[in-house]
């Protein structure tokens, strides 16, 4: 069994064992966010996400999360990702929390420049820069607020490590770090 699918499947038993015998009931509720995603300061970009919870507690939310992200590395390419992520979220008493998403999908990329080809004539052409098709690996780690806790707003703030792996790049696969830090609306389900 991988380590990510054990470690859901463990810590969502021995959370909601810990929850039943509080006598909390599981809430799913659903959230938005919109956050900045970027590879430093130098490769800026937006994310956009819905988060459906499939299992809610007082301690623990396991989610889905489809979310779409775009990025400029300038003079190089622009990107954009889309990429379904399961996620785990375990919260203190006090509304802190910490996090892990994992996910797979698609990334297209495009040139950010002018783009040349050999003609048939043996001599060079420009031609209009077509988007690259990649399968991307996409696995993060955060921490952040669930001010629900807090104060009772329906908002959150987190922070997040990513890392995205993308194939074919030169038939191999490319690493990517990435930072990022948003904001989480919650609708439905309980305030805890």
């Amino acid at each position: 069994m991988r380590p990510a699918a054990l470690f859901f499947m463990t810590t969502a038993l021995l959370l909601q064992a810990v929850d039943a015998r509080a006598g909390s009931q599981p809430t799913p509720s659903a959230a938005v966010s919109v956050s900045y995603f970027g590879e430093a300061l130098t490769h800026p970009g937006v994310a956009a996400s819905f988060d459906l919870g499939l299992l809610e507690t007082s301690a623990l939310r396991l989610s889905f999360s489809p979310e779409v992200v775009g990025y400029v590395h300038p003079r190089n390419h622009g990107a954009l990702l889309v990429t379904p992520r399961l996620g785990a979220r375990l919260t203190s008493p006090e509304g802190f929390f910490g996090e892990l998403l994992l996910g797979a999908g698609w990334m297209e990329d495009w040139v950010d420049g002018v783009v040349y080809e050999r003609g048939d004539d043996g001599g060079v052409e420009q031609v209009a820069a077509t988007g690259r098709a990649r399968f991307v690996l996409r696995g993060s780690v955060g921490l952040g607020a669930d001010f629900r806790r807090i104060d009772g707003k329906p908002v959150a703030w987190f922070l997040r490590l990513v890392v995205l792996g993308e194939t074919p790049v030169n038939t191999h696969w490319l690493a990517h770090v990435a930072v990022q830090s948003g904001i989480q609306f919650h609708f439905g389900g309980a305030e805890r």
